[in-house]
């Protein structure tokens, strides 16, 4: 199989965990357990940055497709680089949130989610190296 082709596969293989932590982070929106009353921000404020959430990743995935499915032409070093760029701020925020605020998923199901949408598209980048990078 060609490297690019399974590097692209990878990549949309990806999309099947992180569509379903995205469709867990939309739950929240309508889960009345995120209706913060205490917040200084107002009830709504978690919910708003769910949403927020949302938008980045679907702007990260749409992002990633156009790199994947440019033109040969447009395969350059820098669309590389903006395609680790995409694929590090969707997945870091997974493992960050340990160091940082020392919780991560609450689960064990959505640790194996984000895992496995970390592996993928980091395999997924790495094998498309050379086909930006000559």
């Amino acid at each position: 199989m060609d490297t690019f082709l399974l590097a692209t596969c990878l990549l949309g293989a990806s999309l099947v965990p992180a569509g379903i932590s995205m469709f867990q982070t939309a739950s929240h929106l309508w889960d009345p357990e995120y209706r913060l009353e205490h917040l200084s921000d107002g009830p709504q404020h978690a919910r708003f940055h769910f949403l927020r959430e949302l938008g980045g990743d679907f702007g990260s995935i749409a992002i990633a497709a156009m790199i994947l499915a440019a033109p040969e032409a447009s395969r350059t070093p820098t669309a590389w680089w903006v395609l680790v760029a995409v694929v590090v701020s969707y997945c870091g925020p997974f493992w960050a949130s340990y160091p940082i605020l020392g919780v991560g998923a609450p689960k064990r199901a959505a640790t194996i989610v984000h895992l496995l949408v970390t592996v993928l598209a980091t395999i997924g980048i790495v094998l498309a190296r050379p086909t930006y990078i000559h």
